[in-house]
């Protein structure tokens, strides 16, 4: 009720405005900015045809669905804690954004079209009251920027004009799409993936020139030609033909094209271009488990902090009061990103129990398993004693005349 308070005050003193669209009806897709051009390869790049190249849709899957999986949630500040705040906008955030898709989906469709196309749109719907009430992925297709000094606002065929305060926008660097800032690397990896449909298409090394001792009439040179390309439609690997015709291969093979070095490291170039370790996507299969650990905190540290990073800063700003920044704020949770086998997880939480950092519970908590009795108890590591037992235990080692441990060795 406060919070719809605020948000009627706000908009009769005009300090924070929020439209109300009424309906809300627009594809539940989010599609993009146009994207098309002509590489130097001869290859045209478009939203399409980049699909198709099989690491980058790994990579940008990779980290949109890696976005869409981590839990989100809004805390606040009680002195010196930090505990879950009770928002109305969990739910939305959390489980069900609008009436037609859930939170995956959104947050998914949001960060892929940050990623692939520069940036990730999202109209905010409020009700009477000014609340968030949904939160829709627009056709960015359909949206045009307006910059007009300090003013910002986009406008939509359906919603008219969008004001700053209504839209979620995720940019990638600059707003450009990675597609168009790298097309020429792109158009090569899609050149490299034609030339490799088109050789085994044509059976492997089957290519070259016919030549006859004696010159053939036109229907037999025909029905030659027929005959030839019906071996290679067969896969054969060997081409027969008539007395007095010679086959001669031009083409060269895969190894002499350079062909399969030539993928990899196209594929490396785009692992590259978004910020993905080749492991993650399957480029590099030789790699030992212990350098694809390595690999999997490399992403979480250097591809996906920055995004949670920036969504974070985003949400907090578009969807809390002004009043409510000051206690409240969005934060992702990464831990799931940095978990190691199991024996380095018992080893590290063994050492935040014994160390009085966590209680068994906390850890319990971590684990996904319910508390037990007693395990909010901070331990230390003298016989995993509670710390409220200190003084108790000090005291009876005095009276029975015993001196205190140090942390050093005593005088002799």
């Amino acid at each position: 009720m406060p919070n719809a308070i605020q948000r009627a005050a706000q908009r009769i003193l005009g300090l924070e405005k929020r439209r109300h669209p009424g309906a809300f009806d627009t594809a539940p897709t989010a599609q993009s900015f146009v994207i098309s051009g002509q590489s130097i390869s001869g290859v045209p790049i478009t939203e399409d045809t980049a699909l198709t190249i099989s690491s980058a849709y790994r990579a940008v899957n990779l980290i949109s669905r890696t976005m869409a999986s981590l839990a989100l949630d809004i805390y606040t500040t009680r002195g010196r804690n930090t505990v879950k705040a009770n928002h109305s906008s969990r739910y939305l955030v959390q489980m069900r954004p609008n009436a037609y898709e859930s939170a995956f989906e959104f947050w998914q469709t949001l960060f892929a079209n940050a990623v692939w196309r520069g940036v990730g749109l999202a109209y905010l719907e409020t009700d009477n009251a000014g609340r968030v009430v949904a939160m829709h992925v627009l056709n960015n297709n359909d949206c045009t920027l307006h910059v007009n000094g300090a003013e910002r606002y986009y406008s939509h065929p359906k919603l008219g004009t969008i004001r700053q305060e209504n839209i979620l926008e995720i940019p990638s660097l600059y707003r450009t799409s990675p597609i168009l800032a790298h097309r020429d690397n792109l158009g090569l990896t899609k050149a490299a993936q034609d030339y490799g449909s088109r050789y085994f298409k044509d059976g492997g090394q089957v290519s070259g020139i016919l030549s006859a001792d004696a010159p053939l009439p036109a229907e037999k040179a025909k029905n030659l030609q027929e005959s030839l390309r019906e071996q290679r439609e067969s896969g054969t690997n060997t081409v027969f033909t008539p007395f007095g015709v010679r086959y001669s291969r031009v083409a060269i093979t895969a190894e002499e094209a350079q062909f399969l070095g030539t993928r990899k490291f196209q594929n490396e170039e785009v692992c590259r271009m978004f910020g993905v370790p080749p492991a993650l996507i399957y480029v590099d299969s030789g790699i030992k488990y212990s350098n694809f650990e390595h690999q999997q905190l490399m992403f979480g540290q250097h591809t996906i902090m920055p995004w949670t990073e920036l969504a974070e800063q985003v949400l907090t700003h578009q969807i809390l009061l002004a009043d409510e920044r000051e206690t409240m704020y969005f934060k992702f949770d990464l831990e799931g990103l940095y978990k190691a086998d199991m024996k380095t997880r018992a080893d590290y939480f063994d050492r935040l129990v014994r160390n009085s950092v966590m209680s068994p519970n906390e850890v319990r908590s971590k684990l996904g398993m319910n508390p037990v009795e007693g395990g909010d108890v901070h331990l230390f590591q003298s016989n995993q004693m509670g710390l409220n037992y200190v003084d108790e235990w000090s005291q009876k080692l005095t009276d029975n005349g015993q001196e205190q441990p140090t942390d050093g060795p005593t005088e002799g």
